[in-house]
């Protein structure tokens, strides 16, 4: 079988556009100084803070509850998140000096 070539599932994509398109939005209203635009300048700024607390709380989620669902969800997520026995044995191995 082989292996899916995709790097970004579009979970990951939608999130990043989010992100881009929420920081490019809040520099604009920041640099028009529009009194208008400041109460979406504020939704935006608590979506940028949002958005990261979210993506953390899924993939948390997503590492305790191992449901099929949610590891799927975040299938490209998990290629970066190590276990907590993984980085024990790393602290353990660097203090010893062998790493």
């Amino acid at each position: 079988m082989k292996p899916d070539p995709t790097i970004w599932d579009w979970p990951l994509r939608l999130w990043h556009w989010a992100l881009a398109g929420f920081i490019v939005f809040s520099l604009y209203s920041g640099l028009v100084c529009d009194i208008g635009l400041l109460e979406w300048r504020q939704r935006s700024g608590l979506v940028l803070f949002g958005l990261p607390l979210g993506a953390v709380a899924i993939q948390i989620g997503a590492i305790s509850a191992k449901s099929a669902m949610a590891s799927a969800w975040v299938a490209k997520w998990s290629m970066w998140v190590t276990s907590p026995r993984t980085v024990c044995s790393w602290l353990l191995l660097a203090r010893v000096g062998i790493v």
